[in-house]
């Protein structure tokens, strides 16, 4: 039973005002205690239902977190939406990045395509890089969608993704890149491993004849890759190998490099002695390889194929001047083109030739001071080129002054080589090196170069630093650099390569290790006026 004090007219009174008791308090009946309780009970309603003093509020429920959502389906496919430019299929190179790929949502990028020619072997394809949300997609033998089979999709909440098959077939992978949100760019890379690829991966080109040394390699690797050019005219090549320690075994392939699976010849005694002899049906290059049985060391390699005809062609010769092109090159299948020469004065640093352009057969470059090139009689062969690129050159540091001979030489079996462009140029004091030491914070400066011309630097980094900063900058065309540590880069094989286009880029390592960096600068296009410097 509830009681009240002397004040309870005063809080009765409240009460009324707020409409909750109608009770009077001059009402003197006989049920008055009833209606004392009447009023107690109706107070208490009142208070109840938020007439009187507030409650205070309840603690606030505990809410676990709940996890994330997984990414939902993609956006439906506009119809036919590729992005802007695309047309037919782009082929991949293993491990040359293809940069600034974009996309709409619900928008398809280019169609990108890899090449697996050895079974049973690794094909690792992934995007970096740019803003957006990019998914990727991989599917054998045709082109893959959202909807259909597909041999990898990779649909993380961003750029980065990745597929790798292993045991991949042979044949034509396709890869797209699907806008599951608009995306822009992006960095697409695929990685090829062939069965039985893992050791050296750089390749030398041999001449004919002349031996190659220091090759070897770890137990179960492979040694460096050696390729040598066969000509028309050649009906017999061969390959042999002799010296050094262990046990060395050797493969050869035309067209490609050798694997443990695929090859045209393999000879397996139980030293560094083995040959291969292989007919020759028709010109190309013959790759081979050394395959450690058990670790070996020291061994030579040597190529040797033998002409049964001449090369004919033309034998008119022709001036060339310095650093000025001749177009209209041309020679027909099996033979030289007419012989060129460049007058080099004495204290020349580097003379440089090269060719590029043309069209019908694959051109190739031979250099000889004092007379004309021959398969077998030159200075310098260009590196090899195809049907489609007959981009090559050839340098020679402190050259011996004199007059210096070039001719092309169409490898071709059929169709005639036209076209082409040749060109000579020589440079004269020290103010354009083609190789050198860098030091620290120090710039090389006035550097150019022709088209497909190499210039190299090294760079001696101390342990504890943070960061290495490579750059070119200043001049005209195209120069592109490269960064490698412990070996010189090759066109596919370097630890950094901006590509932006022009003659400013850059290449920043961070926690560098203590040692040696190698340092190229490759013609894209002719360059002038370029600085390079390095700072750690």
């Amino acid at each position: 039973m509830l009681g009240f004090s002397s004040s309870d007219g005063r809080q009765r009174e409240s009460f009324r005002r707020r409409g909750c008791n109608t009770f009077s308090q001059t009402e003197e009946q006989p049920l008055k205690r009833l209606a004392w309780k009447a009023f107690a009970a109706a107070w208490l309603t009142c208070s109840l239902a938020g007439c009187g003093p507030e409650f205070e509020a309840p603690a606030e429920e505990t809410v676990e977190q709940a996890p994330l959502a997984p990414k939902g389906p993609p956006p439906e496919e506009r119809v036919g939406a590729l992005a802007s430019g695309c047309s037919g299929t782009i082929a991949l190179a293993s491990n040359v990045p293809v940069s600034n790929i974009s996309a709409n949502t619900g928008e398809w990028s280019c169609t990108y395509t890899f090449n697996v020619t050895s079974p049973n072997s690794t094909l690792k394809i992934t995007t970096t890089s740019g803003t957006g949300d990019a998914d990727l997609y991989v599917r054998y033998g045709s082109e893959p969608s959202t909807t259909g089979v597909n041999d990898c999709k990779s649909d993380q909440s961003s750029n980065a993704e990745t597929c790798e098959i292993t045991n991949a077939k042979v044949g034509v992978y396709y890869v797209k890149v699907y806008g599951y949100a608009a995306f822009t760019g992006l960095k697409l890379t695929a990685v090829y491993t062939p069965v039985g690829s893992s050791g050296c991966s750089s390749t030398t080109t041999m001449s004919n004849g002349v031996p190659a040394y220091g090759v070897g390699t770890a137990e179960a690797s492979w040694s460096c890759i050696y390729m040598l050019y066969v000509p028309t005219g050649a009906t017999r090549v061969d390959f042999v190998t002799s010296g050094g320690s262990g046990d060395g075994d050797l493969f050869v392939r035309r067209g490609s490099s050798p694997n443990d699976v695929t090859y045209d010849c393999k000879a397996a005694g139980p030293t560094n002695v083995e040959t291969c002899t292989l007919t020759v049906t028709e010109p190309g290059i013959y790759y081979a390889r050394m395959y450690g049985y058990h670790a070996f060391s020291g061994a030579s390699i040597t190529g040797t194929y033998t002409l049964t005809t001449g090369q004919p062609g033309c034998t008119t010769t022709s001036p060339l001047t310095n650093n000025s092109p001749t177009s209209g090159v041309s020679a027909p299948a099996g033979t030289f083109s007419c012989d060129y020469t460049l007058e080099v004065p004495a204290g020349a640093t580097s003379v440089t030739f090269n060719t590029y352009g043309g069209s019908g057969a694959p051109a190739h470059l031979y250099v000889k001071r004092g007379s004309a090139p021959t398969l077998s009689a030159y200075d310098c062969a260009g590196t090899l080129g195809g049907s489609s690129n007959n981009s090559q050159t050839c340098t020679l540091n402190t050259p011996a002054a004199g007059t210096w001979h070039v001719r092309l030489y169409n490898a071709g079996s059929s169709l005639p080589l036209t076209g082409a462009t040749l060109r000579g140029a020589y440079v004269t004091g020290g103010g354009n090196p083609s190789s050198g030491t860098l030091v620290n914070d120090v710039p090389v400066s006035n550097l150019s170069g022709l088209k497909d011309s190499y210039r190299y630097w090294t760079i001696t980094v101390p342990s504890g630093k943070s960061s290495l900063l490579v750059t070119t900058t200043g001049g005209t065309g195209d120069a592109d650099l490269y960064v490698r540590q412990g070996s010189k880069p090759e066109d596919y094989v370097y630890d950094c390569r901006p590509l932006t286009g022009g003659n400013t880029e850059s290449c920043l390592i961070s926690n560098p290790v203590a040692g040696v960096y190698h340092v190229m600068i490759k013609g894209y296009a002719d360059y002038a006026g370029v600085t390079l410097k390095a700072t750690y």
